[in-house]
């Protein structure tokens, strides 16, 4: 089960306790962890030095209005979610929210059921964000490899300099620090060439294709990318992560008269940064 990690900003104390307790406590579907802000500076200061998956915001408060820590929010992040929760229910004020990018609007009351339909509303914003960020990934990613494959197909170098190039400009195209090319050979694959630090991706070294990444690409014959594994209910049955510790992967198939030969790929023990 994937953590959605909330930001909730309420100068209300008694309305933070009620939404972190309903949300950590009386969720089963989703696993949420809720940090508190009471005003926009404690919240600004709480987002220099962590990540989240969405901010909960409520629009009257001492100090900053919802609305304008919402457009510093979309100057630093276009993309975050950001669900205004308010007693505010104005048109004017949901319309300068849509005006300055809120992801949803929430008008406050109605007794528990609000917190359940805002669990919804959170859940729904952040699987739609990772969603575009995967395929965003997946795209830039694959454009990288496939530009990667005419190096393979140069004649003045040799087979293995070729997959020594191929590998360290991918790595430094994609920003992974390991890189690899595999040939499949029945339920293991053979790793022909890799850069990194990585104790068992090696050249020549033999894995079980059940406990590699590269099951996933070799089956669907597609490439496939993951920022973060540990997030992504999609790969959460994967053995990869427990048995290589790799977090991120992009790989794609290398297909030879018509078959799958290998596959191409990088990895990173460490999540892909969400901005990218």
């Amino acid at each position: 089960m994937s953590v959605f990690r909330v930001l909730h900003v309420d100068d209300d104390q008694a309305i933070g306790k009620l939404l972190e307790t309903y949300l950590e406590e009386s969720v089963d579907r989703e696993e949420f962890a809720v940090t508190t802000a009471r005003s926009v500076s404690e919240a600004e200061t709480i987002l220099d030095g962590m990540e989240v998956d969405c901010i909960v915001c409520d629009y009257q408060m001492p100090d900053t209005d919802g609305l304008e820590f919402l457009r510093r929010i979309r100057e630093r992040d276009p993309n975050k979610p950001f669900i205004l929760f308010t007693n505010k229910g104005s048109a004017d004020v949901a319309s300068e929210a849509i005006d300055a990018g809120v992801t949803d609007y929430l008008r406050k009351g109605g007794g528990p059921e609000q917190y359940e339909v805002l669990a919804n509303r959170i859940a729904n914003a952040v699987e739609q964000e990772r969603g575009r960020l995967a395929r965003t990934q997946l795209r830039e990613s694959t454009a990288v490899i496939s530009g990667l494959y005419d190096v393979i197909n140069e004649t003045d170098i040799s087979f293995s300099d070729k997959l020594n190039r191929v590998l360290e400009l991918g790595t430094s195209e994609l920003g992974y620090p390991i890189g690899y090319i595999t040939h499949v050979e029945g339920d293991s694959i053979d790793i022909l060439a890799a850069v990194g630090d990585h104790e068992a991706i090696q050249e020549d070294a033999t894995l079980p294709l059940a406990a590699t990444y590269c099951k996933h690409t070799i089956i669907d014959e597609t490439p496939h990318a993951v920022s973060d594994i540990v997030t992504d209910d999609e790969w959460a049955d994967s053995q990869a992560f427990d048995e290589l510790g790799l977090q991120c992967y992009v790989g794609a198939p290398i297909i030879v008269d018509g078959d799958v030969y290998g596959t191409l790929c990088f990895a990173s023990r460490d999540p892909r940064d969400s901005t990218t």
